[in-house]
């Protein structure tokens, strides 16, 4: 069927119509350029979810309090951004078993960034529960029982977050952050009874530089999950398990990480739990009871990794280049779990470096395989940069200036050694002592009569004629020398180049600048060109 002419035409406007104009919505804020101001929180998310196309909800200092929470569930990305963590807080005081202080679905490019989450609801209720990205918040929760600081979806990046879930609670669950399979948390710090878990089976969970701070399990991997730990340090309390991969073969892979236990004889380094599976490579586990604890179906491998205690279990252990040394830390007692110089983990890792895809930077973002190899544990020793150079901030200074003639005529060649009868001396000597070696410029100006007009001396003129009369000096040259520290001297003819001076009255200033700049105080001499005679 042949189409209209209306239709083709309909047909073009929808294929090259404008996409949607993002929109900016403002709350609580005096610098909203260009947006819409609003004055709840809720109705900017809600004006954002209905209007076409990508926005922005820019959000003020203050706290934005529901005991509802706060939601977006729109197809297209929103962009929440507040004024800082600390500035702008977002909660849900009051709020009903589960609820979320902020619950973000629909589009996977939504993103949060500076602002404070803190969820009050417990029965699982999270602070932050998006499955979009987020950067540069906080979340925490003031509860105790089966809360949780962040829920992430599939697609979900945490950068730069601080979560904090109290400690203790018994059988209460309180997860740090709750992931989903292909979930990158990096760059953060979490603290949780249950700091990191994941429950789902599909893509690998990416932990990386993490300090992680637990009284259960450190990081969980749980139902099938498939977790990687690189760069991390995990601190355990109470009876607690660094890492802990249970149930249907899950699986946790931890490269450099440095685990630190309480001290306490149920606490356990790793434990793999009924069928699950976890290596160990250039780590570092000290501080717990035992430092393996399997069952018949598990597994654990480690490699060129530092560990001692007991072994707990009857599951498959597989150990290659064992290290069984004090890790010789900086500070261990005052949390600085950094490899001291002259630590034995120092060059002890694995001779081939970091495996395909872990991250190449430590704990501290520090570059990973210093001095030819790499260290065992969450800090690469870095290289000790030198002292800052000092700054030269002294000037030259010059001393005994002086030269040898003040009157004397110009020469065409060496000044000869004896005469049959008195002459004009030829040429003089400049001699002065610096304090340092610097470039020393000798500039050379003529003395000749000028009229004075305002506070400056003038060439005469007819128009100045009247004007009191006074002395004027004219640039002829400059003479340039590298000098040495010390006592110097430099012979002058009268010439600067090929060019004679005139016969008269002449003033040489005399300055040096050193290596840093550093420019002295001017010396002056003055000298007279005569004419020579026959």
């Amino acid at each position: 069927m042949a189409l209209t002419r209306a239709a083709i035409g309909l047909i073009a406007l929808a294929i090259f119509a404008p996409a949607a104009k993002a929109n900016l919505y403002c709350v609580n804020t005096a610098s909203c350029v260009g947006g819409m101001v609003e004055t709840d929180f809720q109705q900017a998310l809600n004006d954002a979810q209905v209007h076409a196309g990508s926005d922005s909800v820019q959000v003020g200092p203050g706290t934005f309090d529901s005991s509802f929470g706060f939601s977006y569930s729109g197809s297209d990305p929103v962009e929440i951004f507040g004024a800082g963590t600390g500035v702008t807080t977002v909660s849900d005081s009051g709020a009903a078993d589960g609820t979320d202080a902020l619950h973000i679905t629909g589009s996977t490019a939504s993103t949060v960034s500076g602002l404070t989450l803190v969820g009050y609801a417990g029965g699982y209720g999270s602070a932050l529960d998006t499955v979009g990205s987020a950067s540069d918040i906080s979340a925490t929760s003031p509860t105790i029982g089966n809360v949780t600081g962040i829920t992430a979806g599939p697609a979900t990046v945490l950068s730069h977050v601080t979560v904090s879930v109290p400690l203790g609670g018994g059988s209460a669950t309180n997860e740090g952050v709750l992931t989903s399979p292909g979930t990158v948390v990096q760059d953060s710090t979490i603290q949780g009874r249950e700091a990191v878990v994941d429950e789902g089976t599909g893509a690998a969970v990416t932990l990386r530089r993490l300090t992680i701070s637990a009284d259960f399990d450190g990081v969980e991997a749980d139902g099938g999950a498939n977790m990687s730990v690189q760069d991390a340090l995990i601190l355990n309390s109470g009876s607690s398990v660094g890492l802990d991969a249970i149930h249907s073969s899950a699986q946790i892979a931890a490269e450099n990480v440095t685990l630190v236990g309480p001290g306490t004889p149920g606490s356990i380094a790793i434990a793999p739990g009924d069928t699950g599976s976890i290596s160990f490579r250039n780590s570092i586990a000290v501080g717990y009871g035992h430092t393996f604890d399997t069952d018949a179906s598990s597994s654990i491998s480690t490699d060129y990794s530092d560990y001692a205690g007991t072994r707990n279990g009857t599951g498959t252990i597989t150990e290659a280049h064992q290290l069984n040394v004090d890790p010789g830390f900086v500070n261990a007692a005052s949390g600085n779990y950094r490899l001291a110089t002259g630590s034995p983990l120092i060059n002890a890792g694995d001779p081939a470096g970091p495996s395909v895809g872990a991250s190449l930077t430590d704990l501290a973002g520090n570059p990973r395989v210093q001095f030819g190899r790499l260290d065992v544990g969450a800090y690469e020793l870095q290289p000790i940069p030198p002292p800052p150079a000092t700054k030269d901030t002294t000037a030259p200074v010059f001393s005994r200036v002086s030269e040898t003639n003040k009157v004397f005529a110009v020469g065409k060649g060496r000044t000869p050694v004896s005469a049959k009868r008195k002459r004009v001396k030829v040429g003089t000597t400049f001699r002065f002592t610096l304090s340092e070696g610097a470039s020393v410029k000798l500039a050379i100006a003529q003395r000749q009569p000028g009229r004075r007009v305002g506070k400056a001396c003038r060439k005469p003129s007819r128009k100045n004629s009247k004007h009191k009369r006074c002395s004027r000096f004219v640039k002829k040259g400059t003479l340039t020398r590298t000098d040495k520290s010390g006592a110097n001297s430099l012979h002058f003819t009268g010439r600067i180049g090929r060019r004679a001076l005139k016969p008269g009255s002449y003033r040489v200033t005399i300055t040096a600048n050193d290596a840093a700049g550093n420019k002295s105080k001017p010396k002056t001499l003055s000298f007279r060109v005569v004419k020579k005679r026959r």
